[in-house]
């Protein structure tokens, strides 16, 4: 419980600590951060790669974004992937359980950058078919370098699912 709770805290205050140094503003395109400017571009292509294969409902695409192990923390679970899956229904869950079809990023900042992980805290829209916001939440996406390829190593959601 005390781990836990000085996790939550943790990160509140490394979310917190990113409004003081915001690059960008809702609606607008992040910038890289200044002296990061070749990871922070990286970043910002993984993550743009990562929401299209989300939206194409394609899991190996989707998957191909990611840095492995992948870990998610989201909805009280932690899920630890060594290597791509076939976990196609992933989308399938989501389209019947809150009636989703395609989300989009609200905002991205990076909030740390270095010349092999970047941090990005982000906020996220899920749609239904016809554009109406279904929910929307705050994450923590760490996007790393493994042997030149950038992808998303970790993700912490508050996404229910």
């Amino acid at each position: 419980m005390k781990t836990t709770l000085f996790i939550v805290l943790a990160m509140g205050l490394i979310l917190t600590e990113s409004t003081s140094r915001t690059l960008t503003q809702p609606g607008d395109e992040p910038k890289p951060m200044p002296g990061c400017e070749g990871p922070s571009r990286e970043a910002m292509r993984v993550l743009d790669n990562f929401m299209a294969g989300f939206n194409s409902k394609d899991i190996k695409k989707f998957e191909a974004t990611y840095n492995y192990p992948h870990v998610r923390l989201a909805g009280g679970k932690v899920v630890t992937l060594d290597k791509p899956s076939d976990r196609q229904e992933v989308f399938g869950r989501l389209q019947s359980g809150i009636g989703w079809d395609h989300s989009g990023y609200e905002d991205r900042k990076i909030i740390h950058c270095g010349p092999d992980k970047v941090h990005v805290a982000v906020r996220i829209t899920r749609y239904a078919k016809d554009g109406t916001p279904i929910q929307t939440f705050d994450s923590l996406y760490v996007v790393t370098n493994q042997n030149g390829k950038w992808g998303i190593q970790m993700r912490s959601s508050y996404a229910a699912e």
